[in-house]
């Protein structure tokens, strides 16, 4: 496997489990045309690498009532941006946030019970944010499409991050295995750290 971007059996792999988490293996392994210990290695592969970062739950929103969902679009000042992101991170109403080009800046997905609650939202907490120049909204009626994830195609690169310092790895990491998982760092020097640290907590 190309360590830089998916191949054929990673697509075909991570779009079977993005259909069904709980799919077994035999049957990832099937439509991907491989073994199964084949798959349970790109799939642990995948996920040392951090491009599988859990296996979750798909609820289907048609069958819950009692929810309004909406856009938000912000005008925010590029100084002001960072600081945005990260107050809206914290809401518990807002499920995505978009950094956006364009005519707004910033693109926010909101879930709450009704509209009353919307509004507030948007007076008491959206308008009141420093460096929102001003804002709009739209609700969603009926969604007629939704993927969870990116669209997978064979050829789509992975960007390396350091697992101690979290910074972008250009070029070939470093690698450690600790504790029988593979990690990947920007240097030696992290990677000694990395691991110095995870010795000492046992």
């Amino acid at each position: 496997m190309d360590a830089l971007s998916l191949d054929e059996t990673d697509a075909k792999i991570l779009r079977t489990l993005q259909r069904d988490a709980r799919i077994p293996l035999k049957e990832v392994a099937r439509e991907a045309r491989v073994s199964v210990p084949t798959v349970r290695a790109r799939i642990k592969r995948l996920t040392d690498l951090g491009v599988i970062q859990g296996f979750t739950v798909y609820i289907d929103p048609k069958r819950l009532t009692g929810r309004v969902t909406a856009f938000v679009y912000l005008k925010a000042r590029p100084a002001s941006i960072d600081q945005i992101k990260k107050t809206l991170v914290d809401k518990d109403e807002v499920t995505s946030i978009y950094h956006t080009a364009g005519e707004y800046q910033l693109t926010v997905k909101l879930e709450v019970p009704d509209i009353r609650v919307l509004e507030n939202f948007l007076v008491r907490t959206v308008s009141e944010l420093p460096g929102v120049e001003a804002y709009n909204s739209s609700l969603i009626v009926e969604t007629a499409k939704e993927l969870y994830g990116p669209v997978i195609h064979p050829g789509l690169g992975i960007a390396w991050s350091c697992a101690y310092c979290k910074k972008d790895i250009s070029g070939e990491p470093a690698r450690r295995t600790i504790d029988h998982r593979q990690y990947f760092f920007c240097c030696e020097t992290c990677a000694d750290a990395f691991e110095k640290i995870v010795t000492e907590r046992k």
